[in-house]
């Protein structure tokens, strides 16, 4: 997997983040999670990329990823995802 492949599947990239780190529709995303993260992916693509590299790359998709309205900004280094594909089943009230 690219660089280019990462900014461009962000489905993907997203399914990734979620067995690495709790990532729920309407929960906090933290930079740090998502700079790990996609360096954790491209290491698992056989791609080795520095730190400031994965850190140019998490704020591109970021950056992208607001663009579409799926991470909702709260501060400089925390999102709200917006993305109910990830939305936790409600539990049953009993009758």
């Amino acid at each position: 997997m690219s660089v280019q492949e990462v900014l461009h599947d962000k489905m993907q990239v997203l399914e990734y983040l979620r067995t690495k780190y709790p990532m729920f529709h309407q929960s906090n995303i933290f930079y740090r999670d998502m700079e790990y993260g996609i360096q954790s992916l491209l290491r698992a693509h056989n791609v080795q990329v520095p730190l400031r590299k994965a850190d140019t790359i998490a704020r591109e998709f970021i950056k992208s990823m607001e663009t579409e309205k799926v991470f909702l900004p709260v501060d400089r280094q925390t999102w709200t995802l917006n993305y109910p594909a990830f939305q936790t089943p409600q539990a049953q009230k009993g009758t």
